[in-house]
Formats: C-alpha cells, structure tokens, sequence
C-alpha cells in the first residue's frame, strides 16, 4: 500500500485550520446573539449575514471531518502503530462529525423558540457542548496528522501483514473513550438535576451518540476479518487477554451494580436510577475491558 501524497495532507491541514477559525468565528457569533435571543430582543441587522457564515462554517467542518478521518484510517493502516492519542482522535471524530448535524437541529430549535416566545437556554449549552468537540478534534486531528506525515515521510510503499490489526485496536481506544465520556455523561445529568420528564430522551441520545465510534469500529473490523475463520480472528495471547479482560470487568461491575442498588436510593429518585444504572456500569465495563485488554496486550 502507498502512504498517503504529501498534497492530500497539505490540503487536509488547512482545512482543519480554517475549520478552527470558522469555530472561534462562531462561537463569538454565538456570545453576541445569546443575551439577545434569551431576552427575546430585536434580532439586529447582521444576525441574517451570521446565520450564512455559520451554516458555511459548518459545512467546512464537515468537510475537514471526512476527509481528517479519511487520511488518519490510511495513515495508521500503513504505520500500525496505533495508540492512546489516536484512539481517543478517531472516537472523537466519529462523535463530533455525528454533533455537526446535531448543531443544525439546534439552531433551527432557536429560530423557531425564539419566535414562540420561548427558553433557549438548553439549545445554547447545547451548541456550546458541540463546539467543544468540535475544537477537541481538530486539534488533535492536526497534530495525529502532522505527526504521522513526519513518520512516512521516504516512505514508497508498505507491505501490509496479513491480519490488519488497526482497526481492532481503532475498536479498543474507542471503547475506552467511550466509556469514560458515557461515565462522565451519566454523573452530568444525575448532579445538575437534569428534568425527569426528559431524562430518557436525553440517556437514548447521548449514549447512542457516545457508542458510536465502537459500533463503527467494530463494525469495520468485523468486514475486515470476514474472510477468516472465527478462530484465526485472535492469536492465542489476545484469546488469554480478551478472558483476563472480562474476568476483571465482572468482578468490579457486579459488585458495584449491587451497591448502587442500595445506596442510591437514599440520594436519588427511583426514576433516575432505574434509568441511570444500566448505562452507567455498561460504560463503566465498556472502559474496563477496553482498558484492560489493552495493558494486557503491551505486556508481551
């Protein structure tokens, strides 16, 4: 396989960076129309010129997501080197290119609460969540990118082994990620008191957002290894890791599942642990396993 041409990376970087400036374009867009939207004020003459810069800015987003991803997949399929930084870029990215459409459905709940008469201040915090994964992973992204073209730089062509393992590893980090945001998530809406009447609404969509990027993963490298039996997908060290791995996750979950069990109750409603304990210890085994199998896997 040849490592990705030197223009290709050119062009994806400065797409990342003018995707950073159109961020910080609009999250000062953004500060300007918030006191005046949340007061119901008249919206001033340049809120119709920001609204096309926005939607712009979002488009190129866009753009720099796909292709980011694009060339960090060939990058890391030639390098196979795989890490901590580049798992938690690749979940990430899958996570806020998924936000970015997420961003246009809560500018058009502004628009039209805004002529109802009604709060916003959910939609703001909302974008404002967005845009922070957004600027996470362009950062990243940039630097992953600059770093891997540095390391192929020479390079003509590489012979790539036969069991690609970039993509399982890609499945790993990602469970990682994932579970730690799906932790951090879960303890968000149970200390800011998050309503009740919405909490399910808002459990389904954060957790199907955060699982993502080890769906996809997983699911690419399942396509991968199709062709091979079920037995050759792992080497007899990561079959004995893969059982250390889960051993260690149900020895921590059960127990933690039975004392959240009793001791919630004397500090939240029964509605918000029945739905809140569940995704919790998934996202916590998600993080232990991942975690797990991967220090067992650097420990020849």
């Amino acid at each position: 396989m040849k490592p990705p041409r030197l223009w290709l990376t050119r062009i994806v970087i400065i797409l990342g960076i003018l995707a950073f400036i159109g961020i910080l374009i609009n999250t000062s867009v953004f500060v300007k129309l918030f006191p005046i939207v949340s007061e119901f004020d008249e919206l001033p003459s340049w809120a119709e010129v920001s609204g096309s810069v926005v939607g712009c800015v979002l488009i190129v987003n866009l753009v720099f997501h796909v292709f980011a991803l694009f060339l960090l997949t060939w990058q890391n399929k030639i390098l196979q080197n795989l890490n901590l930084l580049k798992g938690v870029t690749y979940a990430l990215g899958v996570v806020s290119i998924v936000l970015i459409f997420s961003n246009v459905a809560l500018l058009s709940d502004i628009g039209n609460q805004y002529e109802a008469g009604l709060s916003t201040k959910g939609e703001w915090y909302g974008l404002a969540i967005t845009h922070s994964f957004h600027v996470v992973f362009v950062l990243f992204s940039l630097f992953v990118i600059q770093q891997n073209a540095r390391l192929l730089i020479g390079r003509e062509s590489v012979d790539m082994p036969k069991h690609d393992l970039s993509c399982f590893l890609a499945s790993l980090y990602s469970g990682v990620t994932s579970g730690l945001l799906g932790m951090i998530m879960i303890l968000y809406l149970i200390l800011s008191q998050f309503p009740e009447r919405y909490y399910t609404q808002a459990i389904v969509v954060f957790t199907g957002v955060v699982i993502l990027p080890v769906l996809f993963s997983s699911f690419v490298w399942v396509l991968q290894e199709k062709n091979f039996h079920l037995i050759k997908w792992f080497d007899e060290k990561q079959r004995v890791d893969a059982g250390n791995a889960a051993f260690i996750s149900l020895c921590v979950s059960i127990p933690l599942l039975w004392a959240l069990h009793f001791i919630a109750p004397f500090f939240l409603s029964g509605l918000i642990i029945a739905k809140s304990a569940v995704p919790f210890v998934t996202f916590l085994c998600l993080f232990l396993f991942s975690s797990t199998f991967i220090s067992f896997s650097k420990n020849a």
